[in-house]
């Protein structure tokens, strides 16, 4: 008989039952719908043992590298132990290891939390939810790879009378204490099978930041095939981290880095002018063969999904995270 470890006690499997059809059994409120896996609300994640492949068939690889299932698909054949999402939503304390001020608008924080801090397994991309000092909490991407620098990078854009951008940009200092949540999203690079395939990253303003570490992640695990990374801005004067990746460019052949703006005068030949996303379209070449991840304004993200998709790739293909809540 198959055992269920879940919130601290232990239910075993009846039948043909589902992890689901169980834990709804004995009383468990679990989110769900469907029950036939195509509304994914009834999603789960595995902290040990072996989720068969059918409860994940239907999820991208990004959340089943996480351990991520659907509890209506899943009838495990050895004892398994589950979560909550929400559960997994621990705080763990860091501290502020560097800031430096990059644009007019935009600060670069450091978090350091402790060296055996399951933090830094977070993959480069995913956001986290950070807490101030002062108790405001917000979300960011992460712009570095933890386990390699052992901090967290966020880029943080100043919002005009945001709470906490404002304490990032104007008041907070090194060795300030912040707690930060376990990461989430499903934006970041995972290639397990050294696949060739092209990547685009295409993102506006601070939206850089999960696209430089996807970038920096796949050129450190070798990716084969081209990664081209557009950064859009209003002005060029916007362009944060522009020499950085310039520099990154020069040293791999497969990176390229497209700098865009909408207009201005004496602008470099090497950046694009006009709107983002026909620029983007226009990048949009072997649709089938490549993998995108769009970060930003939500209407832009919105907008460029779209047109990616119209262009011939497939949604499973189209990585996205809309910084709806980001940096205010």
């Amino acid at each position: 008989m198959v055992d269920i470890s879940f919130k601290g006690g232990k239910i075993a499997l009846k039948g043909d039952e589902t992890i689901l059809d169980a834990l709804l059994r004995e009383g468990h409120d679990i989110s769900y719908s469907c029950k036939a896996g195509a509304c994914q609300s009834c999603m789960m994640r595995c902290s040990s043992g072996e989720v068969p492949a059918e409860a994940q068939s239907a999820l991208k690889d990004t959340l089943t590298a996480r351990g991520y299932f659907l509890a209506c698909k899943c009838k495990p054949e050895n004892d398994i132990s589950v979560e909550s999402i929400e559960l997994s939503e621990s705080s763990e304390p860091a501290e502020i290891s560097y800031k430096k001020i990059v644009s007019d608008n935009v600060v670069v924080l450091r978090l350091t939390p402790d060296a055996k801090s399951s933090l830094l397994e977070a993959f480069g991309g995913q956001y986290v939810n950070i807490t101030s000092p002062e108790n405001i909490a917000r979300s960011y991407s992460i712009a570095n790879i933890p386990k390699i620098d052992g901090c967290i990078e966020l880029h943080i854009r100043k919002i005009p009378d945001g709470e906490f951008s404002s304490w990032a940009y104007d008041k907070a200092e090194i060795g300030d204490k912040v707690s930060i949540r376990e990461p989430a999203g499903e934006c970041f690079y995972f290639n397990p099978d050294g696949e060739e395939f092209d990547i685009l990253l295409a993102g506006t303003g601070t939206g850089l930041a999960p696209l430089y570490a996807i970038a920096k992640d796949a050129l450190l695990q070798n990716h084969k095939g081209k990664i081209t990374l557009l950064h859009g801005a209003l002005k060029f004067e916007n362009l944060y981290f522009l020499e950085k990746l310039r520099q990154l460019a020069k040293k791999n052949n497969n990176f390229d880095y497209i700098p865009c703006v909408l207009d201005g005068d004496n602008i470099p030949d090497y950046c694009r002018v006009g709107s983002f996303d026909e620029i983007v379209e226009s990048y949009v070449i072997n649709p089938m063969n490549m993998k995108y991840y769009v970060c930003g304004a939500p209407d832009m993200v919105e907008l460029l999904k779209k047109k990616i998709f119209l262009k011939g790739a497939s949604f499973s293909d189209i990585y996205s995270d809309s910084f709806l809540i980001r940096g205010a």
